[in-house]
């Protein structure tokens, strides 16, 4: 890390990194973002995470087969970064939990991209944090938490689930 936010995008195919040009708009330089892999529209979504301007609260579409960024909304979930977040294949889903926004969060979020609207799922599920990591479990149709930081607290060494009934 040589200080600078970035805003370059790299494709890894199992030996080899490349650079991957852009030719539209993109987001922001940034850091602490999170984003996802959508198998079925080929495409990358991204959230929040810092800039040099503070917290941003957008989300970005990566389409994979024109190679162009999208700016599909801003506001849902409070600009927030250290957050997690995870793609639900069956729902065309990304969920987000948690991050820091000049406090831990503990809301879980949903974002439809069918739809294009973001969904309140829960608060108050695990103690709020950032800095920690999830996983998105087909099987059993599940969202996993693990870790993290809480405000003046310790390292947490914990692990939560979030069984998605419907959506």
């Amino acid at each position: 890390y040589d200080g600078s936010l970035k805003s370059d995008l790299w494709k890894f195919d199992s030996t080899n990194w490349q650079f991957v040009a852009i030719q539209s708009l993109t987001p922001s330089a940034r850091a602490q973002h999170v984003a996802t892999w959508d198998d079925v529209q080929l495409s990358i979504w991204l959230h929040g995470g810092y800039d040099d301007q503070g917290l941003c609260d957008d989300l970005w579409r990566f389409d994979g087969a024109t190679r162009n960024w999208n700016l599909i909304l801003t506001g849902g979930p409070s600009a927030r970064a250290y957050h997690v977040a995870a793609w639900d294949p069956a729902n065309l889903a990304m969920w987000i939990h948690g991050g820091f926004d000049g406090k831990a969060r503990d809301d879980l979020w949903r974002f439809d991209t069918l739809s294009s609207t973001w969904v309140l799922i829960s608060q108050g599920g695990p103690l709020a944090r950032f800095n920690h990591v999830a996983g998105w479990d087909m099987t059993t149709m599940s969202f996993w938490v693990h870790g993290g930081y809480v405000d003046n607290g310790p390292l947490r060494c914990d692990l939560w689930r979030f069984a998605v009934t419907s959506t």
